[in-house]
């Protein structure tokens, strides 16, 4: 199964969600409207099934999410707006939200993590395909760290409180 995040308006899956939203009937649209106390916004999201896409055999589920930050995080606007894509189509409005939402955790976790553990920002180098045959080989070590705890700590023998990673 697929899930992507985007804030690109002009993809053809997204125009095709964009035309039910504005002239299908209520019937052809799921609408989720709520307040997530975690991020401190209020969201909307409308969700078109059974799209079609070149030619694709499966059909695509395709969301629009809105949200209103109370207080938006420095440097950020007060509305984010983007779509989720996926090939999934038994999620809920809801999950689909959520899901883009971990996903999207995950990885800005796993970048600052990544960047904590190795100071990425610090290495020079003047050759591109050195830095991401670095960027590659650094994130699969945080990934295979990141696998090693969760099952560690799955398996009851390690939690994630214990093991510390330091700059020496």
């Amino acid at each position: 199964d697929l899930l992507v995040k985007t804030d690109e308006q002009k993809l053809q899956l997204t125009a095709a969600a964009e035309e039910i939203f504005q002239h299908g009937t209520p019937a052809d649209i799921e609408t989720v409207t709520g307040f997530d106390p975690t991020l401190g916004c209020t969201y909307t999201v409308r969700v078109a099934r059974e799209l079609f896409w070149d030619d694709e055999p499966h059909p695509f589920t395709v969301a629009h999410v809105r949200e209103e930050y109370v207080k938006p995080p420095k440097g950020r606007p007060a509305v984010v707006e983007f779509w989720i894509i996926t090939t999934k189509a038994d999620l809920t409005a809801s999950d689909l939200r959520a899901l883009a939402q971990l996903r999207w955790g995950i990885e800005n976790g796993l970048f600052k993590r990544l960047n904590a553990l190795i100071h990425s920002k610090r290495v020079y180098t003047h050759d591109p395909k050195m830095l991401l045959t670095l960027l590659r080989l650094w994130f699969l070590g945080v990934c295979c760290l990141e696998a090693f705890l969760a099952a560690a700590e799955a398996a009851g023998t390690l939690r994630y409180g214990t093991v510390r990673v330091t700059d020496r």
